[in-house]
């Protein structure tokens, strides 16, 4: 069924009370959040608190400034250099979770162990690890999305129905279509 290129005036002024309905609850929504702060998102809390281990990392590695007078350049350069691998030496790594050095979640003993059982060749080790690393969705991968493309489909498990996962017969997943665009038109319900 395709739409009508000739709206009627009821067609119209449903349309023209929609945005109006949407322009108020806007309005109303910021004048209920204004002088409040905004929520920060857990990925800039996660991106916040890695930096501050980094920094205080930083801070416990670096070495102490310290001047020596230079006599002879030669030796001057040969023994500081001596004395910053001695200081690089002596430092103890910072201890970090392994949830924070990387973003993705470690990988399951089993899937693991398949990794290093057979070759590649075969249909096993390698390309049997990456296969099952592929088959499971970057929700259960990753610790949060990487990428801002990431957030369109991140979670989208959760909201789908699960009579919407059908394949269409001739066509790819219709995700987009039935979650987002109306089949026929403006639908105004009653929260509208």
């Amino acid at each position: 069924m395709s739409r009508n290129p000739f709206p009627t005036t009821q067609m119209q002024n449903l349309w023209k009370e929609a945005i109006e309905n949407e322009a108020q609850s806007r309005l109303a929504a910021f004048k209920r959040l204004k002088g409040k702060p905004r929520t920060i998102s857990n990925q800039a809390e996660v991106y916040r608190k890695r930096q501050e281990l980094n920094k205080s990392a930083l801070i416990k590695i670096a070495p102490p400034d310290v001047e020596e007078p230079r006599h002879h350049v030669k030796n001057a350069d040969h023994v500081s250099k001596q004395r910053a691998y001695a200081f690089y030496d002596s430092v103890d790594e910072p201890k970090l979770l392994e949830s924070e050095k990387s973003t993705m979640r470690p990988v399951s003993p089993l899937v693991r162990a398949t990794l290093y059982h057979g070759y590649s060749k075969l249909g096993e080790g390698r390309k049997n690890y990456l296969r099952e690393r592929y088959s499971k969705n970057p929700e259960d991968k990753f610790i949060f999305p990487l990428t801002a493309s990431w957030e369109y489909g991140w979670r989208l498990a959760d909201v789908m129905k699960e009579g919407d996962l059908h394949r269409p017969k001739f066509a790819q997943y219709e995700i987009m279509k039935n979650t987002f665009y109306r089949r026929n038109g403006v639908r105004v319900t009653q929260g509208f």
